[in-house]
């Protein structure tokens, strides 16, 4: 081997002793816990728990890694929320995306926020650690859910609640305002705090468009509630051996009937019967919409009543007017009685036809004195029949007769 060849060899050996090789081994460990080990955690239902990532050498160390957390899933297949939290470094990611973290020291404390454990007992899930040059580093976490310590029992001293409102969409300033109803929370023997008081809607038999969250707004001892049905950020207490006050005022209902059965419980409290309220909402219409109801169905029976009426008008004086058209008036002669009822029956029935009737009074007037001069009339008719049909009378005593008659009737007039 020549000297230039040796010094190539010495290079390479001193850049390969300085350079960390592509591939290497992540120099982190989790809760002790080298990658590919397990890591065996206790946690409380809605709780967080601290694991710590320590880095075992600085030498070649990355300033920065991308942490991954799985979907974390129990015994049975059932899956819980999980998040991981970094202190003082940016907002977690979106579920199923890498965590940028930078490492500024020899110790990383990391949590994990867990969501409500349906049942104690085991979930598994797993961090991956990545770094560019290094292989990634990834630890089986274990998670052993514990049951929350519970020796309250929280009660309501109303288990039937009925609350009313008068609603009036275009004529707000008519509708009166909701009120407040309230019901008192406390432990069952007064001797523990209530911690979280939150409360949940069961569902019902009958079914109603009802969201208690949304169509009630809550206080808590005065204050408003924005969401009483998730804790939140919000702790909300009950003194120990004091109760506290739950106002419910109904709101954004149409009208009609809501039924609801609301059971308040405590993150402290065991589950009991006296914790639910049956509630019933009941959403009335204002007095306006039923005095205009009943304006419109005035008005519209007073129409329907008139013209029904006009109607039953018109056709019983066509009718009379018919029967008091003969047939043997248009034989008789045109004298004056003659003429004045065919002129009232012809005015009478052109009254009758009109859209519009006016004149009721008149009309039966007129056609009660055509109906009297007809009487008249019709005796006359028959006198002058009788007349006729006697065939020994002798002509020139029928000619008087009939001329005496004709002198008769040019006397009559409309009250004969």
């Amino acid at each position: 081997m020549t000297i230039k060849g040796c010094s190539v060899l010495c290079m390479i050996g001193v850049l390969a002793a300085f350079t960390p090789a592509l591939g290497a081994t992540l120099p982190f460990i989790l809760e002790g816990a080298p990658a590919g080990k397990d890591v065996n955690l206790s946690v409380l239902s809605g709780g967080r728990v601290i694991v710590t990532v320590i880095r075992t050498t600085a030498k070649d160390a990355p300033a920065s890694v991308d942490l991954l957390l799985s979907q974390f899933a129990g015994e049975q297949g059932n899956p819980i929320e999980a998040k991981l939290i970094v202190a003082g470094q940016p907002e977690p990611p979106k579920p199923g995306e890498p965590y940028h973290v930078k490492v500024t020291s020899a110790s990383l404390p990391l949590q994990l926020a867990v969501g409500d454990l349906p049942t104690s007992g085991k979930y598994t899930g797993s961090l991956t650690m990545l770094a560019d040059g290094f292989d990634p580093a990834s630890w089986k976490i274990v998670l052993t859910g514990t049951g929350v310590f519970r020796p309250a029992t929280l009660t309501v001293d109303r288990a039937t609640l009925t609350t009313s409102l008068t609603t009036c969409p275009w004529f707000q300033c008519l509708a009166s305002a909701p009120k407040e109803t309230s019901i008192h929370l406390a432990d069952k023997n007064r001797q523990w705090p209530l911690d979280g008081v939150t409360f949940r809607q069961e569902s019902s038999a009958k079914v109603s468009e009802f969201d208690a969250d949304r169509n009630i707004a809550f206080t808590f001892n005065g204050n408003p509630v924005t969401h009483l049905g998730s804790l939140g950020s919000a702790k909300r207490v009950v003194a120990r051996g004091e109760p506290a006050t739950v106002g419910m005022t109904p709101k954004d209902l149409s009208p009609g009937e809501y039924n609801a059965i609301l059971r308040f419980q405590a993150v402290n409290s065991v589950d009991d019967d006296g914790q639910k309220v049956a509630l019933t909402v009941l959403v009335r219409h204002c007095m306006l919409w039923a005095l205009l109801v009943l304006l419109v169905a005035l008005g519209t029976s007073f129409v329907v009543t008139k013209v029904l009426v006009m109607l039953r008008q018109h056709l019983a004086f066509l009718m009379r007017v018919r029967d008091l058209r003969t047939a043997w008036l248009t034989k008789m002669e045109p004298v004056l009685p003659v003429v004045w009822v065919r002129a009232m029956l012809r005015q009478s029935e052109d009254l009758s036809r009109r859209y519009w009737l006016t004149g009721q009074n008149l009309i039966d007037a007129r056609l009660n004195q055509v109906a009297g001069v007809l009487g008249v009339l019709d005796k006359v008719q028959q006198v002058r029949k009788n007349f006729d049909q006697l065939p020994l009378l002798q002509s020139f005593v029928k000619v008087r007769a009939i001329a005496a008659l004709g002198r008769i009737v040019l006397r009559m007039d409309a009250s004969a």
